[in-house]
């Protein structure tokens, strides 16, 4: 065995561990949210404002799995998701194995509760029932209303 032949077994090593270990420690599920462009929001006939925003949930599990969408730091907000029964500051998502589910979620906000044309705020995936070691993924996202 010479030097160089060990050095290439190290280095070989050393590239199939952090492929193993990035594959191993990989997140089994990210969420993207698109906000609806047009219109920037809506008024409703209560006065309320509503946007609309697309969340696509990546499932990297070969088994669907259950999730609830949650919002902060819109205070008095509920969601909607179309083709589910229900709003809610909370809703029930379910996500397909090994692919891409998407969600039409629009957002509704109390008008006095705006602090201004835009707001910060973020949508939390948690998994369903919650897993040892499960992580909650965050996407921040912002509402958009009226000028003051």
């Amino acid at each position: 065995m010479r030097p160089r032949t060990i050095f290439y077994f190290v280095l070989l090593l050393i590239v199939a561990s952090a492929i193993i270990y990035g594959l191993w420690s990989r997140p089994t599920v990210d969420v993207n949210v698109l906000r609806d462009r047009n219109p920037l929001y809506v008024t409703l006939s209560d006065g309320s404002i509503r946007n609309g925003y697309t969340v696509k949930i990546l499932n990297k599990k070969r088994a669907e799995k259950a999730y609830l969408l949650e919002i902060d730091g819109l205070p008095g907000a509920s969601m909607k998701v179309v083709g589910q029964s229900g709003t809610g500051a909370v809703v029930n998502l379910l996500a397909a194995p090994d692919t891409v589910t998407s969600y039409q979620v629009y957002v509704r906000v109390p008008r006095d509760r705006l602090r201004g044309e835009e707001t910060a705020f973020a949508f939390h995936l948690l998994q369903v029932p919650a897993v040892k070691g499960a992580t909650k993924t965050t996407h921040e996202a912002i509402f958009r209303g009226p000028a003051k």
